[in-house]
């Protein structure tokens, strides 16, 4: 086995799970017990009711972050917190190490560690979050890392100098991303907004009428718009309710699973033969501008399709071919006042949620004039542009992270 050549300023060590790395010389790797203090014996859990008793203005924290607020507090200084139980320690959905300030009271599934004088804060709260701990997790259906096997992890430690440095540079990554955040939220809310003005008021009416629109109560909308059931408005065509065999090749074949809002994506779609294909698009193929739906389980979800590529429709789908505008449909049909018509049409006999084709086809649409159709979806359309490109920025510099994270927390990149 050729013995990797140790790098000038460098020294090789063993570190997470026994593997050997090289890092600067003046780096050292301790194990967690050696740079906190565990405080875990001062945490006490409290009931849901005895919350709802005391409940107050002091945040009350969990596994993951805050559960509720309650009246009084354990703690009243900086902590970094580690998850002790739960599933996020597996898919690490949300970070499993975060700080607590203040007053704060803490229950039984966070370890709570007082970061000792050497060791930055910041420094080893990132250092936690980016390692994987699943050796350190004990085995079972609710994944736990008891104490003794937390204390054993072990981080690679900098001078304190080079650890707050590393620790500001991603700080200020993160704030960034953070300002993506609000700018995505912000022009999210603009966005439900504008639809709910633009699909009730249109563009640069003066004159309104009062219609009768849903269980007889009435809403205005500008004097020259219609209400339409979706069937006046598009072709639909229900799937075929059959279960079709798969090929390792083929024709992508959309499942209810694979219907997501936003543009259909065909990546990842299981596959059918040609012979399967043909039997599945015999009433209708589906063509670029449809909307695609799902009729079960998460009911209604729909997906435009932006593509011209072939594929056919599985079980518990259907198609929508638009014959007015196919943004301005698919924006009303993501629309708050489609989502009320949903929540007393779905079919309640059953388990699963599930919409009939004839309630599907009685959905009743606000149809403006074709050309108004069309500047409504272009603004909204816009705006959502906006959204994505803001969400593609946020999503570049998480990248940017990752791998700053990677280099700079094991010395491959230095900072001085």
């Amino acid at each position: 086995m050729q013995v990797q050549k140790v790098k000038s300023g460098h020294k090789q060590v063993k570190w997470h799970y026994q593997k050997t790395i090289q890092i600067p010389e003046k780096w050292v790797v301790k194990k967690l017990e050696d740079v906190v203090t565990v405080l875990d014996s001062k945490r006490v859990p409290l009931k849901e009711s005895t919350r709802e008793i005391r409940h107050g203005k002091h945040p009350y924290y969990g596994a993951s972050g805050i559960i509720d607020y309650v009246d009084d507090y354990i703690f009243d200084e900086k902590l970094l917190c580690l998850s002790e139980d739960g599933e996020n320690l597996r898919s690490r959905v949300s970070p499993i190490a975060f700080t607590i300030e203040g007053k704060t009271w803490v229950n039984n599934h966070a370890h709570v560690l007082r970061v000792k004088t050497n060791m930055s804060h910041v420094f080893l709260k990132y250092s936690l979050n980016r390692l994987s701990l699943l050796r350190y997790v004990a085995s079972s259906a609710q994944p736990k890392l008891n104490q003794k096997d937390m204390c054993s992890i072990t981080v690679i430690c900098p001078t304190l100098s080079e650890q707050e440095k590393i620790s500001s540079i991603l700080s200020n990554v993160d704030n960034l991303i953070s300002s993506y955040d609000d700018v995505i939220q912000s022009t999210k809310k603009l966005k439900i907004g504008l639809m709910q003005k633009l699909l009730t008021k249109g563009i640069g009416h003066k004159k309104f009428k009062k219609v009768k629109w849903l269980f007889g109560k009435e809403i205005k909308i500008p004097d020259n718009w219609k209400i339409v059931r979706l069937e006046e408005t598009s072709k639909i065509v229900d799937s075929l309710h059959v279960t079709p065999s798969y090929s390792p090749k083929g024709f992508p074949m959309i499942r209810s699973t694979e219907i997501k809002s936003g543009d259909l994506k065909l990546d990842g779609a299981f596959r059918v033969s040609k012979k399967i294909y043909d039997q599945f698009t015999n009433n209708y193929s589906p063509q670029k501008n449809d909307i695609v739906m799902s009729r079960v389980g998460t009911y209604f979800v729909t997906s435009f399709v932006n593509t011209d590529e072939r594929f056919c429709m599985g079980q518990n789908t259907l198609v929508i071919h638009p014959k007015i505008n196919s943004h301005f449909l698919y924006i009303f049909l993501n629309s708050i006042f489609l989502n009320k018509q949903l929540e007393f049409l779905f079919d309640r006999t059953s388990g699963q949620k599930t919409m009939s084709l004839a309630n599907i086809k009685k959905l009743r649409i606000f149809c403006p004039t074709l050309s108004e159709q069309e500047k409504i979806s272009s603004i909204l359309q816009l705006t959502h542009s906006r959204i994505e490109e803001f969400e593609s920025k946020k999503s570049h510099l998480e990248s940017l992270k990752k791998g700053l994270m990677q280099k700079l927390l094991t010395g491959q990149i230095r900072v001085k």
